[in-house]
């Protein structure tokens, strides 16, 4: 092959080079104040003289041959490790063996063949079978898509009796509901992001809209009030539980990762002495949001902050305006409305940002 001969070509000029003829040689001697030669004491040599020009020598033939398996290395270095100091002959001759050894892997059909799936290293070779796989795949992949958008008539997964006219994928894996399934299921989780399924495909469902059956037997949608996600307290008088009545409260507007809600703030009443109780700004912050303003019109969730201020690290060039335009189509997505105001997401961001610092530096004070 046209590798071997010029590897001995190689290996033949650098043993032309090597074997120089002896010249002149001096040796130095190091004397006393008196004039006497001192004594010296000549220093053991190694085996690790060697190590550098073995190791060079095989690099070369790596680099333009391929890696040598554990195997063969064993066997083409078992010859080195014995013997301290090799001549020039010795050292051609374990890498003729060497080179042997890789162009006979290198004629082997199953390590030369591109063709077979996990034969071939090559990044080239790895990207092109992985681009054939997606295309083979592409039909089956678009015909499951299109029969995923099929809402097909199926029971209720929680109650097991009723159809279900409703599918909410955050509550996956019992993911079908039926309308009054629904109902008391999501009084619990009301920032769910559900779809309708009564007009035979799946729909966007805001919060704020419910489904019920009529007497003619036909779907409508109706409004209904969401609550505000809250920590609420048990008690908030001497009376008993059971006269406590959760109500509506102040509309108020809540921006998060999937973009705007519609919500209401609840109000706790005791039907017995009447008192009231309903959420301030502590109780806001300490249930993971941040007011927009003083009034608390507008609040945002606390990650969203952090998801921004993440994002603003690692893509310096995002701007407050692009970011806001991701949370409205967010909210158009799921089926909701409205805009949101960036100059009030900046103003609240610096905010949060200014009282985070300063409760690191009390923290660390106090520490």
């Amino acid at each position: 092959m046209r590798h071997k001969g010029a590897l001995i070509s190689i290996l033949e000029n650098k043993k032309k080079k090597t074997n120089k003829p002896p010249g002149i040689r001096f040796r130095w001697r190091q004397r006393d104040e008196r004039g006497q030669i001192v004594s010296q004491t000549r220093k053991a040599t190694t085996s690790t003289s060697f190590a550098p020009r073995a190791s060079t020598s095989r690099a070369r033939l790596v680099q333009h041959l391929g890696p040598v398996t554990e195997e063969e290395s064993e066997t083409s270095t078992s010859g080195l490790e014995s013997t301290p100091v090799l001549n020039i002959d010795e050292e051609i001759s374990i890498l003729h063996r060497e080179i042997n050894i890789l162009l006979a892997d290198l004629e082997d059909p199953e390590c030369s063949n591109p063709a077979v799936p996990g034969a071939s290293h090559s990044w080239s070779v790895r990207k092109e079978l992985s681009q054939d796989r997606w295309r083979e795949s592409r039909p089956e992949i678009v015909d499951s898509l299109l029969a995923a958008e099929h809402a097909s008539q199926k029971i209720c997964q929680s109650c097991n009796v009723k159809r279900a006219i409703l599918r909410c994928r955050d509550c996956l894996p019992k993911q079908l509901y039926c309308e009054d399934c629904d109902v008391s299921t999501h009084a619990k989780f009301p920032l769910h992001n559900r779809e309708s399924m009564i007009e035979g495909f799946y729909t966007p469902l805001p919060p704020t809209t419910a489904i019920s059956l009529h007497s003619d037997g036909k779907y409508a949608l109706h409004e209904q009030d969401c609550f505000l996600p809250l920590d609420v307290p048990e008690v908030i008088c001497g009376c008993l539980t059971s006269t406590i009545h959760v109500g509506p409260g102040k509309h108020i507007i809540l921006v998060g990762i999937n973009g705007r809600y519609n919500v209401t703030v609840p109000v706790l009443t005791c039907t017995t002495c009447l008192s009231t109780w309903t959420a301030n700004l502590a109780d806001l912050i300490k249930n993971g949001y941040w007011p927009a303003t003083v009034n608390c019109d507008t609040i945002y969730q606390v990650d969203l902050f952090s998801s921004f201020e993440e994002l603003k690290v690692s893509a310096p060039g995002m701007s407050r305006l692009a970011f806001m335009r991701i949370l409205e189509q967010r909210t158009d997505y799921f089926g909701r409305n409205g805009m949101i105001c960036g100059d009030t997401f900046q103003k609240s961001f610096f905010e949060w940002t200014y009282s985070m610092a300063t409760r690191g530096l009390r923290t660390a004070t106090v520490s």
